[in-house]
């Protein structure tokens, strides 16, 4: 049976009404899960993800908990869902993990052709990019 914080976290992914709760899912509970726990969370969390919807918070809670198995599902998700701020957080989180010139041009291209929200987080997470000196940057510049 799942403990409470299990119960509180999976229930502050779908609680609605204020605007706190609709700004985060429960990080306190989730930061007392243990590991089998953490593991249903993140779970949850993909799923959520692969859904479709445009829950940033999902890939939030993965960056949060360094958590990088679910790369193959995140990019087999980004390439049939919009321009969205979920595709934008999905676009930050596997620069962090891979650093990789096409990640870095998607957002780019986020930032251009996305939804006013995509294209208002993927400027934020280009403007605070911290390899923006680096080797990817260069490339994207070279091919312009």
């Amino acid at each position: 049976m799942a403990s409470e914080d299990l119960q509180a976290f999976l229930a502050s992914m779908s609680a609605g009404g204020s605007r706190a709760a609709l700004e985060s899912y429960d990080l306190d509970a989730l930061g007392r899960l243990d590991d089998p726990e953490q593991d249903e969370a993140v779970a949850a969390c993909v799923t959520k993800i692969a859904s479709g919807q445009n829950d940033p918070r999902a890939v939030a809670v993965l960056d949060h908990l360094f958590r990088f198995e679910s790369e193959a599902t995140l990019r087999e998700t980004m390439q049939r869902i919009p321009g969205n701020e979920t595709k934008a957080a999905i676009l930050k989180f596997l620069l962090e993990v891979r650093n990789r010139p096409a990640d870095f041009r998607a957002l780019v291209e986020v930032s251009q052709e996305g939804t006013r929200g995509g294209r208002i987080d993927a400027l934020a997470n280009l403007a605070g990019y911290e390899g923006r000196d680096d080797e990817v940057v260069d490339a994207f510049v070279r091919e312009g």
